[in-house]
């Protein structure tokens, strides 16, 4: 006759392991089929060293005997370094802005250069850029007529159009803007191609 599993042991796990009733008996069962000889309550005990904790005291000398010999590597803690010097954030990109996200997009550029994460501050740059390019030809050009919105808003995808696009379209409509406005957009477009 198979010996039952201690109602104890059974709460101390569904405790420490935060699992339910199933879930342990479950694991248990797995762990009797890879020790066959072993009492459920030594599978138990198996189940608790795994997870860094013990419930050998419950066990009796039958369980106990049953147990087979299984090392554990101990649970590794991850210590952060308490004397680590929280970085100053760098400020490269200053720019202030009413939308709330180019705000949080300036602030995430700054966090990313200063921990070493320039593809993300590359990325993140870039979205910059094309929001306000986006924000310049909506300006410019507001969503009244098919012709405005086509320079900016893909219908089909809905969504704004791709980066490289807005800038070809700004490019496109450079002469209608002021003469400096214009060197700043010729610039901009002839900076794009070399990247």
């Amino acid at each position: 006759m198979t010996k039952k599993l201690n109602k104890e042991i059974l709460q101390t796990l569904e405790e420490r392991l935060n699992k339910s009733h199933n879930a342990i008996r479950i694991q248990l069962s797995l762990l009797r089929r890879k020790f066959p000889n072993a009492t459920l309550n030594a599978c138990a005990q198996i189940l608790a060293q795994k997870n860094g904790f013990s419930v050998l005291q419950k066990l009796d000398q039958e369980d106990k005997t049953s147990m087979p010999n299984v090392e554990f590597k101990a649970p590794t803690k991850i210590v952060k370094n308490q004397k680590a010097k929280k970085k100053r954030t760098l400020t490269i990109f200053n720019y202030t802005s009413n939308n709330y996200f180019i705000e949080k997009h300036v602030e995430e550029i700054n966090k990313t250069y200063t921990h070493d994460c320039y593809t993300s501050t590359y990325i993140l740059i870039r979205k910059v850029i094309e929001n306000l390019i986006i924000d310049i030809l909506c300006t410019k050009y507001p969503p009244t007529s098919q012709e405005n919105r086509d320079l900016y808003y893909d219908f089909a995808q809905r969504r704004y159009k791709d980066f490289s696009v807005v800038l070809r379209n700004l490019f496109s409509k450079r002469n209608e803007f002021a003469l400096d406005d214009k060197k700043v957009i010729e610039r901009l477009y002839k900076q794009s191609l070399s990247l």
